[in-house]
């Protein structure tokens, strides 16, 4: 059996349509269910569960492929030292160290390390762009058989939009596709996502006439609303509804998670107000972690995501807060507010 193991993000879901595709024998046009041409799982990790899941995967799977995501490196020296056969195609600089450890301590053996943050024309690459190009020629093979009556070309879209969100270059280029496409995904379910793009990927929705587009009209007026509801929530948050925080040598704002698109929402709190260098969002269900910042001289995925875990690009990283310590601040809470009842 072969697994993927991907992110659980639109770069991540886009790993794994392109996966699909690239694997489909068969594909039910009405559903978007495939009838793959190997043996195959895919998994959704994140930075908190990547190792478990694939030690786990390792107990069942030939071979793993770890795309827009990697284990930490205690993980990968025990891939390697097990001779267990695996690919990477990543995009994190943060994850650069796995090809290091490959050239200097385990030279001959024969996985694929394939970790670019940008590729030879200095353009950023993404965990889809990625893997779509390592499946490239068996992908437009299936489209020239027309074993997809789709063309080429809308997947090739799709993989760039992709690339466009999720290394945030849209907001240079203006392509307001992407963050649409972002923002259907988080109004769908994953399944229900992958399903839809399987189908309009692999299917002739858009004849007649014959024109190459992701999103259809239908779908863009809840985008659009969904997209006027979450400006609403952002221009309603201030200044006083933050906490400032110092982060190392940086200054930074601390926003409790509330649903809002992340990147979004640090962006126009940012640009707003510049003396800040950081945002920190903070899931405390999940324990989630985010960062981002607008300032070219901060990496915080090397200098702040990947010593507490986790990892990204100098723009937007993240990591996951230890369980023991949510425990612990849960408890910090309880004991505060026992205090209060003692004493009262």
């Amino acid at each position: 059996m072969t697994t993927l193991i991907t992110h659980q993000d639109l770069d991540g879901i886009g790993c794994s349509i392109v996966f699909q595709l690239a694997h489909a024998e068969k594909i039910n046009l009405l559903t978007g269910h495939i009838l793959p041409d190997i043996e195959m799982k895919i998994i959704y990790a994140d930075y908190n569960d990547i190792d478990q899941v694939t030690r786990d995967a390792m107990g069942y799977s030939d071979r793993i492929i770890f795309s827009d995501i990697c284990p930490t490196k205690d993980t990968v020296r025990y891939l390697f030292e097990q001779e267990y056969f695996f690919e990477i195609h990543d995009h994190h600089a943060t994850n650069l160290y796995v090809k290091e450890l490959q050239r200097s301590q385990y030279p001959y053996f024969p996985c694929m390390i394939n970790i670019t943050p940008k590729n030879e024309d200095g353009q950023l690459e993404s965990g889809t762009s990625l893997l779509f190009k390592h499946y490239q020629e068996k992908l437009k093979h299936k489209y020239d058989k027309q074993l997809f009556t789709a063309t080429f070309e809308l997947l090739e879209l799709f993989v760039d939009t992709v690339r466009s969100y999720d290394t945030y270059e849209w907001k240079q280029s203006g392509n307001t596709v992407a963050k649409e496409l972002q923002t259907l995904f988080s109004l769908l379910t994953r399944e229900v996502f992958i399903r839809k793009y399987i189908g309009i990927l692999s299917s002739d929705y858009h004849s007649p006439p014959p024109v190459v587009q992701l999103i259809d009209h239908f779908d863009m007026e809840f985008i659009q609303s969904k997209l006027a509801r979450e400006q609403q929530r952002i221009d309603e948050i201030t200044i006083d509804d933050v906490q400032p925080v110092a982060i190392g040598n940086y200054t930074g704002i601390l926003h409790h998670y509330n649903g809002l698109n992340t990147s979004e929402l640090a962006h126009q709190f940012l640009t707003k107000y510049p003396l800040n260098d950081i945002f920190l969002d903070v899931d405390y269900n999940t324990g989630v972690v985010s960062i981002r910042t607008t300032k070219e001289n901060i990496d915080t995925g090397r200098e702040i995501a990947k010593p507490c875990g986790g990892g990204g690009h100098p723009g937007a990283s993240g990591f996951s807060i230890p369980k023991e310590l949510i425990e612990k601040a849960a408890n910090i809470i309880i004991e505060y507010i026992n205090d209060n009842i003692k004493a009262n």
